[in-house]
């Protein structure tokens, strides 16, 4: 087991007495080939000064990803001239500053080469004093073709490193893995290849006479139940005259009435120093999102020193504790837990992945992010894992998760590929490892690090057509970068957290077999990502029993309101060359299709626009249905079985969030719009949710409880038990008792016994319907105590008694309904259904006329909105076009004949407009052959 990582993390606004230059604006010279001379922004990027000036087209409408292809070819140059006065120009010390270049780079101030840069996740200072000048400067920053660029390191580099280039069906460039940039940027399977060139992020002159804080960060410890504060500084000062000058610090957390004065000497060059408080204040916790409030405090840091130097930070702090807990199961299965506990609370785990929110990111906004964010933590979501293949964010990202209470887990960005491992490229990692955990450290919602994904089953499980007399030399290649650099450098920097080297892997296990496991996704260990695009995915069946299933996913199209923009009307068939472009997976049309006809019949619509239109919404049904039935598949397996398998602890479906508009696994569309599986995530991410399926012609029902993590129970089902510390435990398999499935009790007893175990009362009813009536035709109810354990079968019965019972001659005419009640509390348990057949097979469902009645406007921004409907209704869709916000339930079954949802906007909105765009739905308008 894992020691305790303590963690008090800080968000920092910076302010200084250093004398900060800004050198962004809209005052800046763009140039490259064919004579192209225009007006630039800083921060900003090629592609965005392009389109702004009308040199080119938007990059995303049609197929411009290709035909715009020549600029990521060519070299392009940033210039810039700037006034300096006397006062400036005669501090002691002067740098330049450039928090990102993207991203090889030559950078000369009139006219001298100062730096040289090929990261892009990097900031690099450079003193300029000799060369800044009092009156007029340029400053021009000369940046390479990073494809030219990754092209000649590879072919330089003494052996091949896998991979050459992407799929042909992804239009993209190659060799990602030679260059220290955005992978995706050279294309993914699920975006364009725009490898975009500029100064993505500040860039500034500071002068300074003697000191110039460079990082700031605080950790805690907690011992013998004291916090202690840890504030952990680093300093430049460069060439002093004496061999130290006099500092002074100062420590502030208002709000608990702490003030911390401290004398520092700072000595010439770049040091570190530690300042350790005993905290006698009572502090409140950080939690994530669902199991309380995550609690930021205002912390201010200030460094005086003796020549006139004054640093100031402004910092939000939360204070909690991160294990990753990886225990011994025992018995004579192998295999270890893997799960997160936070402030000593085992965590389950529910969110997604997190990818680059724009191709471009100095289009990304900080209210498109809280957008974005906020929608993560309305769907319940409580981590979201931040991916290797795209960048490390933004400030402004994790001081949104650390508000939101969204934890991240990690990856440093290395995605898919082996690296090369020469001095020149470890040397450069190290630098960029150093920066960012020093940057990002400071945030109490990170609680992982990982070190690339999928990097360590590419090599194990030979991705690239290794020759078994090569694969040592990639494996020391692996543990050299993934090891030795990374790993050695996040614990020298950051022992706070825990870490693991890849995702999927088996965490201790793949220690314990020399860092690359022969299958990093065991279920037994570790996480794991899960594909398959064969397989049945409305069946529970086809899912593995993870301890952690980090990735998993299934595509659809985003919306015609998304798409319409960058197409036109001829695209709008499924047929046509764009929609071939814009599918960047391989066969991913195709697989969409047959995955929707094993469970739905295709659109029949004559017309190729509505039949698109059709196809698109019957994607996303398709998507939101699987992702459903494995969410709740994996939370039902908490429990640990008799196999040895179970003890699932954490949900991460890919992907949260696009790109670009076209298919992918995304929930939300690039732009905001939530698809129909965003509305079930909030759905099956809620604290307390029943969970119906079938087995064996058993009819079984699972009542899913986040509460009993927080209130330190007993767990006797299945042998496992959570004693007053927080640690799950765990007994030997063979004592285990039989799990929930392989019940051998007589059903008819087990159907209807209330399961008494000392805690709060919930009543559970099932209905039974009719698909050709709003009418219950029977129903149960259930009578249980509701948080003893996470994941317990409340119900089971023969499907046929059931049927029987609801006058269902075939199972294809009903379906059931699950809906329960905590006494006394509002909205305690979140509903579900269950179809017993294939929708293509059910009989007496209808067409139904479901209406919009009232809306009712409350404020600007929220509004409530009844509708109606004669008939069952499944998968029923509203839709506002043009508008920015989400429903408070969409893609519903409608089994009453009135329902109300609400509609919350982004921003203020004219509800009258808001009346006449708003649409409806139904199922059976697919199959509707006249035209609309």
């Amino acid at each position: 087991m894992l020691l305790p990582f303590l963690l008090l993390a800080v968000q920092v606004t910076i302010g200084s007495s250093a004398v900060v230059f800004s050198l962004n604006g809209e005052d800046w010279t763009l140039s490259g080939p064919n004579n192209i001379s225009v007006n630039a922004h800083v921060p900003g990027g090629v592609y965005t000064d392009l389109l702004r000036n009308k040199e080119i087209d938007d990059p995303y409408f049609r197929m411009n990803d290709v035909s715009l292809r020549w600029v990521a070819m060519a070299n392009w140059t940033y210039a810039k001239t700037f006034q300096v006065d006397d006062a400036f120009a005669k501090h002691k010390h002067i740098d330049l500053v450039c928090g990102g270049l993207d991203t090889v780079a030559e950078v000369y101030l009139n006219g001298i080469l100062v730096l040289e840069a090929n990261n892009m996740f990097r900031r690099y200072v450079k003193d300029v004093k000799k060369v800044i000048k009092s009156g007029q400067n340029m400053l021009r920053i000369l940046f390479l073709s990073p494809v030219t660029y990754a092209e000649e390191q590879a072919k330089k580099y003494p052996y091949k490193v896998p991979p050459d280039c992407p799929p042909p069906v992804q239009n993209g460039e190659c060799h990602f893995n030679f260059i220290r940039k955005e992978a995706c940027s050279f294309s993914w399977d699920w975006g364009p290849s725009f490898p975009s060139m500029g100064i993505w992020k500040n860039i500034t002159l500071e002068a300074y006479e003697g000191s110039v804080l460079r990082y700031v960060n605080t950790d805690t410890k907690l011992k013998n139940d004291v916090w202690l504060l840890q504030v952990n500084i680093v300093v430049d000062a460069p060439a002093l005259s004496s061999s130290s000058i006099n500092g002074y610090a100062t420590i502030e957390i208002p709000e608990i009435g702490l003030t911390h004065h401290r004398p520092i000497p700072i000595f010439s060059g770049t040091f570190e120093e530690i300042i350790v408080i005993p905290l006698s204040q009572v502090v409140e916790v950080w939690w994530p999102n669902g199991l309380g409030q995550p609690k930021l405090y205002d912390m201010i840091f200030t460094l005086n020193n003796s020549v006139g130097d004054v640093d100031h930070r402004k910092f939000s702090i939360g204070f909690r504790t991160v294990e990753l807990v990886e225990d011994n199961v025992g018995g004579d299965e192998p295999g270890y837990t893997f799960y997160f506990k936070i402030n000593g609370i085992p965590v389950f785990v529910k969110g997604s992945n997190w990818i680059p929110a724009d191709s471009f990111q100095e289009r990304i906004t900080p209210a498109y992010l809280e957008r974005l964010l906020t929608s993560a933590a309305e769907a319940n979501m409580n981590m979201l894992r931040v991916w290797g293949g795209g960048v490390y964010e933004s400030e402004e990202f994790y001081s949104l998760t650390d508000r939101l209470g969204i934890m991240i887990w990690q990856d440093f960005m290395f995605a898919c590929a082996l690296y090369p491992v020469d001095n020149e490229f470890l040397t450069n990692v190290q630098a960029e490892v150093v920066h960012q955990v020093q940057r990002l450290k400071r945030h109490p919602s990170i609680v992982l690090w990982s070190g690339n994904n999928e990097n360590e089953g590419a090599l194990s499980e030979n991705w690239f057509g290794i020759s078994p007399s090569d694969f040592e030399k990639y494996r020391k290649d692996y543990i050299q970068l993934y090891i030795d650099v990374i790993g050695n450098f996040v614990e020298y920097e950051d022992n706070t957290r825990p870490f693991v080297p890849s995702s999927p892997s088996n965490g201790l296990e793949t220690i314990e077999e020399g860092y690359v496991a022969r299958d990093p996704q065991s279920v037994r260990y570790g996480d794991i990502h899960y594909y398959t695009y064969e397989d049945d995915m409305w069946n529970w069946k086809t899912f593995p029993m993870p301890r952690f299933a980090s990735e998993f996913g299934i595509q659809s199209w985003c919306s015609m309101e998304t798409l319409a923009p960058v197409s036109l009307p001829p695209d709008w068939d499924l047929d046509s060359d764009f929609v071939a472009h814009r599918q960047h997976h391989g066969n991913g049309n195709d697989q969409i299709r047959d995955e929707i006809a094993m469970h739905l019949n295709l659109p029949t619509a004559t017309n190729r626009t509505k039949r698109f239109i059709d196809f698109i919404y019957l994607s996303q049904i398709n998507q939101a249905v699987g992702i459903k039935t494995e969410v709740e598949f994996y939370r039902r397996s908490q429990n640990l079985k008799s196999s040895g398998l179970g003890l699932t602890m954490g949900a991460l479906y890919w992907q949260l969030n696009d790109i670009w508009q076209g298919p992918s696994w995304a929930s939300i569309e690039y732009g905001g719009k939530w698809k129909m599986l965003h509305y079930y995530a909030k759905r099956f991410y809620r604290r307390s949710l029943l969970s119906p399926y079938l087995e064996g012609g058993l009819l079984k029902l699972y009542y899913l409880n986040d509460d009993v993590w927080t209130r330190t129970p007993q767990f006797h089902y299945e042998n496992m038990t959570h004693g007053s510390s927080g640690n799950l435990k765990f007994t030997g398999a063979k004592t285990l008792a039989k799990d929930s499935l392989e019940v051998h009790e007589d059903v008819a007893v087990m159907r209807n016994k209330a399961f008494h175990m000392q805690d709060e009362e919930a009543v559970v009813r099932i209905v039974c319907y009719h698909w050709s009536s709003l009418e219950e035709q029977a129903s149960w109810q259930i009578t249980f105590q509701k948080s003893t354990l996470a994941a317990k079968c409340i119900y089971i019965s023969r499907l046929s008694d059931v049927l029987r019972e609801c006058n269902c001659p075939e199972a294809s005419h009903c379906f059931f309904y699950f809906d329960g009640y905590i006494p006394g509390v509002t909205n305690g348990i979140q509903d579900n259904h269950l179809f017993p057949t294939n929708l293509s097979s059910v009989i007496g469902l209808e067409r139904a006329n479901v209406e919009v009645t009232q809306i009712y406007d409350f404020n600007s921004t929220f509004a409530k909105i009844v509708l109606t409907t004669d008939r069952i209704s499944p998968f029923t869709w509203l839709e506002a076009e043009g508008f920015s916000g989400r429903f408070s339930d969409n893609g519903f079954l409608m089994v009453t004949s009135e329902v109300q949802v609400t509609f919350s906007s982004w921003e203020p909105i004219d509800w009258n407009k808001f009346r006449r765009s708003l649409t409806v739905r139904t199922f059976l308008d697919v199959y509707e052959v006249a035209e609309r």
